[in-house]
């Protein structure tokens, strides 16, 4: 037995170190990985995709009235905040 060729179409493979202890295909036969064959599609759509130079540009819309206006969030005082539970007494988160 020869594991040093193809084991569909027979082609040599590549060497290496260790001695091969199964029949393997060649990167040809084996056709590739679903993620390979979905980056080739991409591939082909893209090549074939005519580009718009007006859907391509951005255009910022002239309508908003408070475009300099920053906004910052809003904060909360919780100094009166205390525990549900009745028996703690008068515990209370900040102090």
């Amino acid at each position: 037995m020869n594991f040093e060729n193809c084991c569909k179409c027979g082609e040599a493979l590549k060497k290496i170190k260790t001695p091969r202890q199964r029949f393997i295909k060649c990167a040809d036969c084996r056709g590739g990985s679903v993620q390979a064959k979905f980056r080739k599609i991409q591939d082909d759509c893209k090549a074939t995709s005519k580009s718009v130079p007006e859907e391509e540009m951005f255009i910022d819309e002239s309508n908003v009235i408070d475009d300099q206006v920053m906004y910052r969030r809003k904060v909360y005082d919780h100094s009166n905040l205390q525990s549900s539970l009745g028996d703690l007494g008068s515990f209370s988160l900040n102090g």
